[in-house]
């Protein structure tokens, strides 16, 4: 079972990753002000993606 806090982490990637796909040039860094761990975060969710759709 998923922490709250982890629970946030996913569903901040998941928004973010949505709005990335309407508009890839969505800059990660502006997505989340200063949390760096979540920035973190989405920069490997977004790798991933791009990694799926170069499949």
């Amino acid at each position: 079972m998923l922490s709250s806090r982890a629970k946030r982490v996913r569903r901040v990637i998941d928004l973010s990753c949505k709005s990335m796909k309407a508009n890839r040039f969505v800059k990660l860094h502006g997505a989340l002000k200063g949390q760096t761990s979540l920035t973190v975060s989405l920069q490997k969710e977004h790798a991933l993606e791009i990694e799926k759709e170069k499949r």
